[in-house]
This record gives C-alpha cells, sequence and structure tokens, in this order.
C-alpha cells in the first residue's frame, strides 16, 4: 500500500493518497524512514540463515533437527526445529539421504543362539555391546571397518580399519577393548554380531569365553537382529562421504579417525536426548 502512495506522490496530494488508501499520513512518513531497512524480525531471520548455511558448510550431512540443535548449542537461541527446516528450504538445502541395502541369506555353518532377540535397551554401561564389519571405498580401493559398538550409550568402544576382511579385523580391536576396560567386562556383558566367519572362528569364541563374555548371533539373513549396528554404519558412511570427501586412501583413514572422535565426543543424537556418547556415560 505504502509503495503505490509512494509511486504516485508525484501526481497526488499525499495527504489525498493516504486517505483514499485508510492510512495515515505519519503512518506513511515511519514506512519512508525505515524504507530499505530490516526490521527486527527481518534481521533475525538473515542471521538465522546466515547460521544455518555455516552449520550445513561444515555438516552437510546434518537435517533439520540436527542443524537447530547445533545452533541452539552454540547461540543460546530458543528457536523451533520447524522454523531451521523453512530456512532450509528458502535455501534450497537438504542433507544427503542414505540408500537402503539389500541382503542375502548366507549359507549354514555354526551358529549361537540370538540371546538379545531384539532387546537393544541395556541399564548399564557395556552391557550388551553389538558388532559388525562394513566396506568403504576411495579411488576404487576398498577398506573394511570393524567396529564394537556400545548399546548403552552408543559409544563406538574400538575399531579397526584394514584392506583385508580376515580374523584380525575383529580380533585386534576386540583385545583392545578387553584390555582397556577389563574391570568393566563382567558375565552379564553379551557381545551380539552376525553369522560372520570371523565371529564363528575359534579364536573369537576362545576369546570371548576366556573373559566370561556371552555370545549371541542374528539369524540367517535377518539383519534386523542386528539393527543398531546396522543403521550406525549407514548413517556414519553418509556422514563420513558427505563432510569429509575423501579422495584418498590415506584421507579416508584420517577422516574415519575424525569422524570417529566427532560420534564420540560431539555428535548430538536423539535417542540420548541430543547429547554426545561419551557425556552419558
Amino acid at each position: 500500500m505504502y509503495e503505490c502512495i509512494h509511486e504516485l506522490r508525484k501526481e497526488f496530494c499525499i495527504e489525498d493518497l493516504c486517505k483514499m488508501a485508510g492510512v495515515s499520513r505519519s503512518g506513511y512518513y515511519k514506512w519512508l524512514c525505515r524504507k530499505g531497512r530490516l526490521n527486527r524480525w527481518q534481521l533475525e531471520e538473515k542471521d538465522l540463515m546466515n547460521r544455518v548455511k555455516a552449520v550445513h558448510s561444515v555438516r552437510p550431512s546434518f537435517g533439520y533437527r540436527r542443524v537447530a540443535d547445533r545452533i541452539r548449542k552454540d547461540t543460546g537461541w530458543n528457536m523451533s526445529d520447524k522454523r531451521v527446516l523453512r530456512c532450509m528450504q528458502k535455501l534450497d538445502i537438504q542433507s544427503r539421504v542414505r540408500r537402503k541395502r539389500n541382503y542375502e541369506v548366507g549359507g549354514v555353518h555354526q551358529i549361537f543362539p540370538n540371546l538379545l532377540n531384539r532387546d537393544f535397551q541395556p541399564t548399564r554401561p557395556l552391557e550388551k555391546i553389538t558388532t559388525d564389519v562394513t566396506y568403504l571405498y576411495s579411488r576404487g580401493k576398498v577398506q573394511y571397518m570393524s567396529v564394537f559398538l556400545d548399546l548403552y550409550n552408543n559409544e563406538i568402544l574400538e575399531y579397526e580399519v584394514s584392506d583385508r576382511n580376515d580374523l584380525q579385523l575383529v580380533i585386534r580391536p576386540l583385545k583392545r577393548l578387553l584390555t582397556k576396560r577389563k574391570k568393566d567386562v563382567t558375565g552379564t556383558t553379551t557381545i551380539h554380531s552376525n553369522q560372520g566367519s570371523q565371529y564363528t572362528s575359534k579364536a573369537y569364541t576362545l576369546l570371548l569365553k576366556q573373559y566370561g563374555i556371552k555370545q549371541s548371533m542374528s539369524r540367517k539373513g535377518t539383519p534386523l537382529d542386528n539393527a543398531p549396528v546396522e543403521s550406525f554404519f549407514g548413517w556414519f558412511k553418509n556422514e563420513l562421504y558427505t563432510d569429509y570427501r575423501p579422495k584418498s586412501p590415506e584421507e579416508l583413514l584420517h577422516a574415519i579417525k575424525a569422524h570417529t572422535c566427532f560420534h564420540n565426543h560431539q555428535r548430538p543424537q536423539m535417542k540420548l536426548k541430543n547429547q554426545a556418547p561419551i557425556l552419558i556415560e
């Protein structure tokens, strides 16, 4: 309305234009004084958009909830997740969604009972640990990663990266874990895995028996029996490639180390009320 008055001010009297528009002349002059300047809400919105872009530039894998949580923690600004979502939509920013995997049923081999039976809610640290192996690519070279994840706080207890998917890929991190956390491992500790050859090997099973640890296994061709670590690998690799963009095997190893540290000490998780795993322990 004020724009129309301003355009017609040279042809008609401003007082008459204001009367026709149903606005006061003082209101028009106030609008004229602040023309071209942002109001408080617009300034706040501009600042929020800049912060959204800053977080996304560092962590492009973050969705709107994690972006909002990071801004709240950095600034103490109490804004809703939906407001951040609207800003991301205006900026045409979105996180990258990982693709779902297809699974094949494996062959028949020695198995252990599924002690967890999809009960992934422990009551104390190191009560229920899950483990698995995944693969990562860089410049056509394959690297394999083995991880031991504490279901109590989602902490990465130990991990190993190698260009060989062999028994030592699992044994080495397990030995480090048992050595460092020997006092915390009790007869009620359960380590759950799939039916991979490393986990049915004598070396692995004897090592668990030596420390009095219960061994649990998923049913054949049932990845949901080990859902926490399957989910973990999915978003861990997605964030790894999105946030670090490793261009060589060496950069990939550095990125894995950096992101593992970030996961344990800084990555907010909804399960932990947006706290990092180490802070919950």
